[in-house]
């Protein structure tokens, strides 16, 4: 079995932009007070934009304006959090416009939308007031469906989420050792059974305290099999993070709305 070799997602890297760049090189030369500057300066030519209208974005790098934010669908109250978790975070549900940002990234590679609902997700969890995480741990994609899309939509979300908030990203603690079957067609019970055994500990996480990333949250039986082998190897405390929760399958689904906005489907 071959394996794909986790890219150091803290690290430089040459996806990087050249601003992005020169704000490293920077905060390197004269510490995080140039960083500031350099970021200040950025957003001022190259101000946030809106991906879904166009207008002027929120600031501090963030790509949605108010109006567009308004639109976000909060989760659900009372949806049952998946098993073995110390906290599940998954501010929205899985409808317009979120339902956009997680398909355009995760089917057509648009990987400006993981900016924005890493942001997101930050945002959230510093909400909550809690001490973080000493790390996130995108779930892992099998090597031949990492061949197929090109990249992890988990850690690509993991990525932005750690860098607004400070933190790392330890994607190479977990191994996919099971291509399953894709879990959106499945019923729950099948869901548990097709991820039985799927995840592999490569070495221990390089924190205790970890996040789990995930993109979207149905009945959480892929991220609860990759907590239950963190558990397992010791690791204290895990929180999932996820940008959505879809409804179950078979559960009631919202009809469209008057106004042309779709619903839950």
């Amino acid at each position: 079995m071959f394996r794909c070799r986790a890219l150091d997602v803290n690290a430089v890297r040459r996806e990087k932009s050249t601003i992005d760049q020169l704000l490293i090189r920077a905060s390197r030369l004269a510490g995080e007070g140039a960083e500031a500057a350099w970021r200040a300066l950025s957003a001022f030519l190259l101000p946030p934009t809106c991906c879904l209208c166009g207008a002027r974005g929120l600031g501090h790098g963030f790509d949605l304006c108010r109006v567009c934010h308004d639109l976000l669908p909060p989760a659900a109250a009372g949806d049952e959090d998946p098993a073995g978790f110390d906290l599940v975070l998954a501010p929205y549900r899985y409808a317009y416009p979120v339902r956009h940002f997680v398909q355009g990234l995760k089917f057509r590679g648009e990987r400006h939308y993981a900016r924005v609902l890493g942001e997101l997700l930050a945002r959230a969890r510093r909400e909550l007031d809690l001490p973080l995480p000493g790390v996130l741990v995108p779930v892992p994609l099998h090597p031949l469906r990492y061949r197929v899309r090109g990249f992890n939509q988990s850690q690509e979300l993991a990525r932005f989420a750690a860098r607004a908030l400070g933190l790392r990203v330890d994607p190479g603690c977990l191994e996919r050792v099971i291509a399953t079957r894709e879990q959106s067609a499945l019923p729950p019970r099948a869901r548990r059974r097709n991820v039985r055994g799927a995840f592999r500990l490569v070495r221990l996480p390089q924190s205790m305290r970890v996040a789990l990333v995930d993109d979207v949250i149905t009945t959480g039986s892929t991220a609860s099999e990759a907590a239950r082998v963190l558990r397992r190897a010791g690791v204290e405390r895990i929180e999932l993070w996820a940008a959505a929760r879809a409804p179950a399958p078979g559960a009631a689904r919202a009809a469209p709305r008057p106004d042309g906005v779709p619903g839950t489907v």
